[in-house]
């Protein structure tokens, strides 16, 4: 019964008192996913990637802002979370979060409770550089920083092309 209220409350107040109770804040509301664990506690990401925690009794802690992801052990105890910055927290319990890894990045996956918390994805800057095709002698390929791409023959320019 406890925890149904708990629930009820929780919803009452992520409608009322976080978003305000106009039409576009209930959209806000359907893609924030929230999480209620066994301890009893609200994690949920705002539209502006803030993320809150909210234990029964207490008022609510925003413990991060630009997070990308965040998972909760099955033990419900344990929280970690990335941000744009590409850090990594972890919170225990009632304890203040820590900081665990300053720069994600380095590693090609991170797991916490046996749950992909980052995965290395393709970035702009792994390709920027010069290719040549390996299969024939036809010519290069450069990939400038500015995500342009050039092809060339023969030392000459022969296409350009940008993102548009």
């Amino acid at each position: 019964m406890k925890k149904a209220l708990f629930i009820l409350a929780a919803v009452f107040l992520t409608i009322t008192t976080i978003t305000g109770c106009s039409e576009k804040s209930i959209n806000i509301i359907s893609t924030a996913n929230p999480n209620i664990t066994e301890n009893e506690f609200l994690l949920y990401v705002n539209k502006d990637n803030d993320l809150y925690y909210k234990k029964i009794g207490q008022e609510k802690e925003k413990l991060a802002s630009d997070v990308m992801e965040y998972i909760i052990a099955d033990n419900g105890r344990d929280i970690a979370f990335t941000n744009k910055s590409n850090e990594l927290y972890y919170k225990h319990d009632e304890e203040e979060v820590q900081k665990v890894i300053d720069d994600v990045s380095v590693y090609s996956k991170v797991l916490f409770a046996n749950t992909l918390l980052y995965e290395k994805r393709l970035q702009l800057s792994d390709l920027v550089g010069i290719w040549r095709n390996t299969e024939a002698d036809d010519g290069f390929l450069e990939i400038t920083a500015d995500g342009k791409a050039i092809w060339y023959e023969e030392g000459q320019k022969k296409s350009q092309y940008q993102r548009v």
